[in-house]
């Protein structure tokens, strides 16, 4: 029973894709950051909250082959603690269209749906950014607008490179419904939309820097092995907005333990193109 019970809580764990938590917790930073709280801890264990929900809601509905499958009350338990911390209309509001992106994002297997997965992930992404900014008080300026609109194109495109990734098993994404020269075209559009974002949300040529890694990676660097890469850019990306908007060169050690955490837990999430990873 111990056995059954710990092999359960190490497949809910790696559903939970551990390798994206400090992306997670650096994109709630920013947002209390800019909404001038400070209330850091609450605005962690709600990203990290919002984060688990995303995993959870896309296993229920996805439900892949060896992976473990949380059940409904689980689900409903994720979303009465994230009902707590929806303290206003804004950040209530914010979270339902989360939620309903995470939905719709979990329906990627559908042929109708599929194919727009990226976006479903780059409006939820940006949605967990503003909830999180709302729940700690902040309000829609200029900078959280513009840092919302790079977070969809940013993130979308990294969706879209994970499905590069996958295009081999994948029956219903972009890359598989038209082709792989196309989908990078795609990422790189978004990818050039979002650095437009970037310096209009902060004119800082260092924040240009993890884009235009990706950008170069994308055409030259191994499909299989991009995603992970991306994974530690994304974070590397959002610790020097923290950098900037705090003066502090310190959260560069965190660039650093991303790369441990990615290296040690990308491939506990069960997929089956991992054999070439």
């Amino acid at each position: 029973m111990f056995g059954k019970s710990f092999k359960q809580a190490i497949g809910h764990l790696a559903i939970l894709r551990v390798y994206s938590w400090i992306n997670t917790i650096s994109l709630g930073v920013i947002a209390v950051l800019l909404s001038g709280s400070g209330n850091f801890f609450g605005a962690i264990v709600l990203s990290l909250l919002l984060w688990f929900v995303v995993n959870f809601v896309s296993e229920f509905f996805q439900k892949d082959a060896g992976r473990v499958q949380p059940n409904k009350f689980t689900l409903l338990l994720l979303a009465g603690l994230m009902l707590l911390f929806l303290n206003n209309v804004f950040a209530l509001l914010s979270g339902v269209i989360f939620l309903l992106m995470s939905i719709g994002y979990a329906q990627k297997k559908r042929k109708s749906i599929g194919v727009f997965s990226f976006i479903f992930r780059g409006v939820q992404e940006a949605f967990i950014f503003l909830t999180v900014l709302f729940y700690a008080g902040g309000s829609l300026s200029s900078l959280s607008i513009l840092f919302a609109f790079f977070v969809f194109a940013f993130i979308g495109a990294r969706s879209l490179i994970g499905d590069l990734r996958d295009f081999k098993t994948d029956l219903t994404t972009l890359p598989v419904r038209t082709s792989i020269f196309f989908s990078q075209v795609v990422s790189l559009v978004l990818l050039c939309i979002s650095c437009i974002f970037s310096f209009l949300f902060l004119p800082n040529l260092l924040l240009i820097i993890p884009i235009i890694l990706v950008i170069v990676l994308l055409f030259l660097y191994n499909l299989l092995k991009l995603h992970r890469a991306v994974l530690i850019l994304t974070t590397a990306y959002f610790v020097f907005v923290i950098m900037l908007l705090t003066a502090d060169w310190l959260w560069g050690v965190v660039i650093l333990a991303d790369v441990v955490v990615v290296k040690l837990t990308y491939k506990s999430v069960y997929r089956k193109i991992n054999i070439h990873l």
